[in-house]
C-alpha cells in the first residue's frame, strides 16, 4: 500500500486524505450495530408487506402488461430480501464480536 487514501487516486479526491482502515481493523460502536440491526428489521418488515401484495396480485386477473409488472415488483422484492438477510448475517457477526 502507498499509504494514501482510495480519495487521493480519485479524480477530485483529496491527497490529503487520511489513509483509509483495512478491513477488519476498525471497531463499530455496538450502538451504531444495535441501530443497523434494528433498521435491517424495519426494512424486513416493510419488504414483508409489499412481497405479501405482490403475492396477491400475481394470483389476481390481470391484463398481461400489468402481471409482468408484478413479476418485476417480485423479483426486486426477492432480491432486497436477499441483501436484508446478508445485511443481518453481517450484523449478528458483528454483534457475537462485541
Amino acid at each position: 500500500m502507498d499509504g494514501v487514501g482510495p480519495a487521493a487516486r480519485e479524480p477530485g479526491g483529496d491527497a490529503h486524505t487520511e489513509p483509509t482502515a483495512r478491513a477488519g481493523t476498525s471497531k463499530i460502536p455496538d450502538e451504531v450495530v444495535t441501530r443497523l440491526y434494528s433498521l435491517a428489521h424495519n426494512l424486513s418488515n416493510a419488504n414483508a408487506t409489499v412481497m405479501h401484495a405482490s403475492y396477491l396480485l400475481g394470483h389476481a386477473k390481470l391484463d398481461k402488461d400489468t402481471k409482468q409488472w408484478v413479476t418485476i415488483i417480485d423479483r426486486a422484492c426477492r432480491d432486497a430480501a436477499s441483501l436484508n438477510r446478508e445485511m443481518h448475517n453481517i450484523l449478528r457477526a458483528l454483534r457475537r464480536s462485541f
